[in-house]
């Protein structure tokens, strides 16, 4: 089961990559982004929109990443519990 996770992941990765050339190669013109009036970098119109979309992943699983690790420490706390009170339960 491990092994099949591992396959999906590469297959997701390779389909994320296939993508995001796709993306490149069909917007290829060039944009220039001006920041306080100094123009910063002139990039494809697909790379720009490929950082903005990473950026937005990151920005959303940074903004989760603390409710998850909340979640995941109440669950190991009430498996450890549930793990104490069936070693105490009578047997019957």
């Amino acid at each position: 089961m491990n092994k099949i996770k591992k396959i999906g992941w590469v297959v997701i990765v390779l389909l994320a990559v296939l993508v995001g050339c796709w993306v490149v190669l069909e917007n290829p013109e060039a944009i220039t982004v001006k920041l306080f009036g100094f123009e910063v970098l002139t990039m494809p119109a697909g790379l720009w929109l490929l950082i903005a979309f990473a950026m937005g992943c990151l920005v959303g699983v940074l903004a989760t990443t603390p409710a998850l690790a909340k979640t995941s420490s109440r669950a190991k706390k009430l498996d450890r519990q549930l793990s104490k009170s069936q070693q105490t339960a009578p047997k019957k």
